[in-house]
């Protein structure tokens, strides 16, 4: 089973390789979007290492897709429904109170950080 540890330190490999950045240079309270400037190619790279070295497959309506999901979904419509701060809390370490004050579902990306990536892959892990 996966430590803390040792999952920060695999997932900070994989976004080193994928956005070519040392690894000393990525602290987990790094914001993904506004930190490393990741682009939708980069996701797709970053999803594909994290799929290999974890060994998990990453579904069309999780992590990097939540806030097209509460779109899609009808979960946002000026404000968040209850059913998306479920969605986004599960996913995410932003407070109610931060959320409410996005001003769509795609502000969401400018909030994710190192750890909530950590977090998720942790969990994708484990629960194979």
């Amino acid at each position: 089973m996966l430590t803390m540890e040792n999952t920060e330190e695999k997932v900070k490999a994989v976004l080193s390789e994928s956005l070519d950045i040392e690894v000393d240079e990525i602290e987990m309270n790094h914001l993904l979007f506004l930190n490393f400037n990741i682009e939708s190619t980069e996701i797709l790279e970053i999803t594909f290492r994290l799929e290999q070295e974890f060994n998990f497959v990453m579904g069309d309506d999780e992590f990097w897709n939540i806030a097209s999901k509460i779109a899609n979904e009808g979960l946002y419509n000026g404000t968040f429904s209850d059913e998306a701060i479920r969605l986004i809390q599960m996913n995410f370490n932003i407070s109610e109170e931060v959320i409410q004050g996005l001003d769509s579902p795609f502000s969401l990306y400018n909030h994710i950080t190192v750890q909530d990536l950590v977090n998720y892959a942790m969990s994708k892990a484990n629960s194979q």
